[in-house]
């Protein structure tokens, strides 16, 4: 990619095609077009203006779903809005022309150094082969960057430097009903906390390909390039395939986990209905060994189940199955951010091999679950990711943390 630092710094200055001095629209002429009324619009959406095509387009700030054409049920919204935007035009998503789909994927294998590892550049390259043919996501350059350590382009390898500039290239120009996506497959580290907010006295780090020299990148300013810099009605889907990083991004909520992981009591209580079911269907027909085991897992099962609804290290969550966190970087902005990591802060991520082909164990278990069916809830999604780790005899837990309280019964999309 010719001269990519210098794109991203021109970027964050200004959104490419945004006018100048305050003008709207492309022939730089002031609109005259007046916004509806917001009672005008369903509850949740939101008039937003289009600096390219001159008028206004609609945004649901719970979904983050965008369209030309008035949502239904808007009634009273002015007629002269009621109009698509070119096709042609559209279909080119520049920067300022309608909904946008970015993104940036990171893979880090350590060549050569007492760090290596093996799976983390292909989990970049898978995942751009799935986002793009599955989720709409264009692989040129202005809208998708993969860094890996064996780029051609020093611009493109995973340095500290370039890492920074790749976030700002990421969120540069976003505008609400933008849809973004970071992956991260690497090592992820710890070290002292400097501000107090971390019980453990140590934040999450990603370690750049130079991280030795250069340092590691702490949670405190990731949060501050991903989190507070993310303008508000902009998604982000994040990815995170490395050790402690289930907070990585020091983002408000984390869905059900306590200090241990474990699982909240929505879901202890659907599983002892599964354990029920399980039983149920062991008494029926007549013995055998491999029932015989069966029947001892169970039994296990519901030990573990009736001691934590007995209160033995419950969960202490909030209303909605979420723990609200407490780190200092917190502003009480709610943001559509979600973030699936590969373990909880204290764990590490496996970089391990299927098939003969190295990858990292969370993106190996994420690509498996949605090839399998891309109709999850987010619910369903994590727990998915921590069966797969379960019976594949991982240790870790896969975490969910969100920048505001998603509803877990919301279908996952990209």
């Amino acid at each position: 990619m010719e001269g990519f630092l210098g794109k991203v710094l021109s970027a964050i200055g200004q959104p490419d095609g945004a006018p100048q001095n305050g003008q709207n629209g492309q022939n730089g002429q002031q609109s005259q077009q007046q916004p509806p009324k917001p009672n005008d619009l369903p509850p949740g959406w939101v008039a937003q203006w289009s600096q390219n095509y001159g008028c206004y387009f609609y945004a649901n700030q719970a979904t983050g779903q965008t369209q030309w054409t008035p949502p239904s049920g808007s009634g009273g919204a002015p007629a002269q809005q009621q109009h698509s935007a070119p096709q042609q035009q559209h279909s080119q998503q520049r920067a300022g022309e309608g909904p946008t789909k970015k993104a940036l994927l990171i893979g880090i294998n350590y060549t050569g150094s007492k760090y290596a590892l093996a799976g983390c550049i292909n989990d970049a390259y898978n995942l751009k082969d799935f986002i793009s043919q599955n989720y709409g996501y264009s692989t040129d350059t202005n809208h998708m960057v993969v860094m890996t350590d064996d780029a051609k382009d020093p611009n493109l390898k995973p340095t500290a430097k370039n890492l920074l500039a790749g976030f700002h290239w990421l969120l540069a120009g976003s505008k609400p009903g933008d849809e973004l996506f970071l992956s991260y497959s690497g090592h992820g580290g710890q070290v002292k906390d400097q501000d107090g907010d971390r019980a453990s006295g140590l934040d999450d780090t990603l370690c750049p390909v130079d991280f030795e020299t250069a340092g590691q990148i702490i949670s405190d300013d990731l949060h501050r390039y991903l989190v507070k810099a993310l303008p508000q009605g902009v998604k982000l889907t994040c990815i995170l395939d490395c050790c402690h990083s289930g907070t990585l991004l020091e983002l408000p909520y984390t869905y059900r986990p306590d200090a241990n992981g474990k699982m909240g009591p929505v879901e202890l209580v659907k599983h002892g209905m599964k354990l029920v079911s399980e039983a149920g269907s062991l008494l029926k027909g007549g013995f055998s060994m491999s029932k015989m085991t069966d029947a001892k897992r169970i039994f296990e099962e519901a030990r573990v189940l009736a001691t934590s609804l007995r209160g033995e290290g419950t969960p202490t969550t909030e209303a909605g199955g979420y723990k609200q966190e407490a780190f200092n970087e917190n502003d009480n902005v709610e943001r559509h951010i979600l973030s699936i990591s590969g373990c909880r802060d204290d764990q590490t991520s496996a970089d391990t091999s299927f098939d003969g082909r190295s990858s990292g164990a969370l993106t190996y278990a994420l690509l498996s679950t949605l090839k399998q069916s891309r109709q999850l809830t987010l619910e369903q999604l994590l727990a998915s990711l921590r069966g797969f780790m379960a019976t594949s005899k991982f240790s870790q837990i896969p975490q969910l943390a969100t920048g505001m309280q998603v509803n877990p019964s919301s279908p996952f999309t990209l």
